[in-house]
């Protein structure tokens, strides 16, 4: 699996055989006495030095001694719009079917719905594999759940007037670091792609190839991206909001916080030079420049260049060599008003705003080359349906922002829970609770903008269109009025014809 899906069904296909066929060729050779000259000769020495590279980033990416490293919990989100209430109310009904024990909240949803105002909670329940009594309920047994997973806590908030946000706490067990340890810890060759099909001496041997340590990073990020998927899946059989509406099922949809634990972390002075970590993206240069320290944790914005997917955040936890981490594993996400679960509200709203951007950044091209073409009758059903989807648009875009600016000058004043984690990087400015609010009021502002002058324009055009569309329907109808004497008339010929003439002259101005 793959984190950037932007390659055609048919380039990606191509990408996949070339490097099938590269490595053939390459292991053919390899087992081939050695040549001194030629095409086999030029194959064998390729090979010798992919080994030499997979050596090397194996020798890099090995844990050091004395660290442990978990992977305990992924954090996913889910986002209902004000439409989407009822669904989200209807699955929590469907699993957990007795809330007496919480207090009778069964129709918080419905009942907060309406209100103009965010800020409600409700523990929807747990979902376990297997009946146990030391679970908080309601609970609901899931048997078919990911190996990966112990269980999974389902907690909803009111985030905006008309948006929930469910945060789905997936707790992993041991199997989910035994796998991401052996993937990490595998011997990867270079993968190499021939530009011909089939190479040839001396002119044929022309090739592109991915480094070890790259191939590495992208096996090590496929896995998380499968856990992810996997996650996806149980979670959308009951639970589909607005993120697992977008994009296509074998990609990541929802946003996501993967937690990594460590344990017997180096000295002060060598804390974040781990080669190790670079697979994971987690590299000196990411963890200065994207992280927020708060004590012992570190919240870390990763940023996947050119993918169209929702960035999988990162939250690193540092325990001392004495001690257990997984005492610690629900303490980080039980307040309801702790850091994790604000910056998990948060996160869901600047993924929804980033969603709406890919949505305008796509109708914006339409548009654009719809107003750059002929402005004939075809094409007038599909400009209403364009101008629909672009009100669309619009509406989640002005409601997002009237509810967000709403919501600071309630809250603005409090103290956000996410003050005290700072930047990393010395020349960064204000904590996490400031980089998230800038990041939303950043996408807010550059789409509205987009969005605002786009609709306008077309708008312009879609009126101008029907203005046209009335003086042809008029035309014609005058022109079938005027059949209608001649046919049943037969007289004044040439006066008709006259009249007739001025008209063309009229319409064709």
């Amino acid at each position: 699996m793959e984190y950037n899906s932007d390659q055609s069904g048919f380039a990606r296909l191509t990408n996949r055989l070339k490097l099938v066929l590269g490595k053939k060729y390459l292991d053919w050779a390899e087992i081939l006495p050695e040549f001194r000259r030629g095409l086999i000769s030029h194959l064998q020495c390729i090979r010798k030095y992919q080994r030499e590279d997979a050596i090397r980033s194996l020798e890099l990416s090995r844990v050091p001694k004395g660290l442990n490293f978990r992977y305990p919990l992924c954090i996913q989100m889910e986002l209902f719009p004000i439409e989407s209430f009822g669904v989200l109310n209807s699955a929590i009904a469907r699993l957990f079917r007795d809330r007496s024990t919480v207090g009778g909240k069964r129709e918080i949803i419905r009942s907060a719905g309406p209100s103009l105002l965010g800020g409600a909670y409700i523990h929807a329940g747990t979902l376990v594999r297997e009946s146990k009594s030391h679970f908080v309920l309601p609970t609901a047994t899931v048997e078919d759940l990911p190996p990966e997973v112990e269980y999974i806590v389902i907690d909803v908030y009111k985030v905006l007037p008309s948006a929930f946000v469910a945060c789905f706490f997936a707790f992993l067990n041991d199997r989910a670091t035994v796998n991401l340890h052996e993937v990490m810890n595998k011997t990867y060759l270079p993968a190499i792609r021939f530009d011909r099909w089939v190479p040839s001496w001396p002119l044929g041997v022309a090739y592109s190839e991915t480094t070890a340590h790259m191939v590495r990073e992208k096996s090590v990020l496929g896995e998380l991206l499968r856990v992810r998927i996997s996650l996806e899946d149980a979670i959308g059989r009951c639970f589909q909001g607005y993120f697992l509406g977008q994009g296509e099922r074998h990609t990541a949809r929802l946003p996501a916080i993967e937690r990594f634990d460590l344990v017997g972390v180096p000295s002060e002075g060598e804390e974040f030079c781990w080669s190790w970590g670079t697979p994971l993206r987690l590299d000196r240069g990411t963890i200065t420049f994207d992280g927020y320290r708060e004590n012992k944790q570190i919240f870390i914005f990763s940023d996947f260049g050119c993918s169209r997917l929702p960035a999988a955040y990162r939250l690193l936890v540092f325990h001392d060599a004495n001690e257990d981490p997984r005492a610690q594993d629900e303490l980080l996400h039980a307040p309801a008003e702790g850091p994790v679960v604000t910056v998990t509200q948060d996160i869901a709203v600047l993924e929804f705003l980033k969603q709406i951007k890919r949505a305008a950044e796509a109708l914006r091209v339409r548009i654009y080359k719809r107003l750059a073409g002929s402005s004939l009758l075809i094409g007038f059903h599909r400009d209403i349906r364009l101008h629909r989807h672009l009100q669309k648009e619009s509406l989640l875009l002005n409601r997002l922002a009237l509810e967000i600016e709403q919501g600071e000058k309630l809250y603005g004043s409090r103290p956000s829970p996410l003050a005290s984690f700072q930047p990393i990087h010395k020349k960064s400015e204000g904590d996490l609770g400031k980089e998230l609010s800038e990041r939303i009021h950043f996408q807010l502002d550059t789409i509205s903008k987009h969005i605002d002058f786009v609709t306008k324009s077309f708008s312009e055009y879609v009126a101008t269109r029907n203005m046209g569309l009335m003086y042809r329907l008029t035309f014609v109808a005058m022109l079938a009025t005027i059949l209608a004497l001649v046919i049943a008339t037969g007289e004044h010929w040439s006066w008709i014809r006259v009249a007739f003439h001025r008209l063309m002259k009229l319409f064709g101005s």
